[in-house]
């Protein structure tokens, strides 16, 4: 029988630790409550709730608060920048109809597969009665990593200066 060296343990045991992180719920990712808005809720009024928010995507709820679809940042470059009256258009007109969601309870590894997939920035959460529960970004995702390797980014060489952004906006 030939018991694996120390390097092969020791990839193992990082291949098991990354295998864990990627299964952890992402009830784990610090997320909070949704904002939803009614269908009828006009794309300006939208986009004003956003930049107050400081959030790129707003889910749109009908009256029983079933996810009916969302409105990101995407939809207003996409659909509304450029166009006469686009942002007196309600939500309902320009929205992303019955989004891709996951459950609360589904693995991390199962976000980023769907984010990278589908090309989604943003993927609602629902709750076991079928509710939005949140909304999760790819920069959620990033920061629950970014916390679990707290140590390593700080101890990371600096960057080059001119790499660093000066602005969110910048990227």
């Amino acid at each position: 029988m030939q018991f694996p060296s120390e390097w092969e343990e020791a990839y193992l045991d990082e291949r098991s630790f990354r295998v864990a992180i990627l299964q952890e719920p992402l009830s784990s990712l610090d997320v909070r409550a949704p904002i939803c808005v009614p269908p009828e809720t006009t794309a300006r009024d939208a986009v004003r709730r956003m930049n107050e928010e400081r959030i790129g995507a707003l889910l749109v709820t009908d009256r029983d608060d079933h996810l009916i679809g969302i409105f990101t940042e995407r939809d207003v470059l996409k659909k509304l920048v450029g166009t006469q009256d686009g942002l007196d258009r309600s939500v309902r007109e320009v929205m992303t109809p019955e989004p891709c969601c996951l459950h609360r309870d589904d693995a991390v590894v199962f976000a980023l597969k769907l984010m990278h997939e589908g090309g989604f920035r943003h993927v609602p959460l629902l709750d076991d009665s079928g509710h939005p529960f949140s909304v999760i970004s790819v920069k959620d995702v990033v920061e629950f990593v970014v916390h679990l390797f707290a140590r390593e980014m700080m101890t990371a060489p600096p960057a080059a200066s001119h790499l660093a952004p000066v602005a969110p906006e910048g990227a």
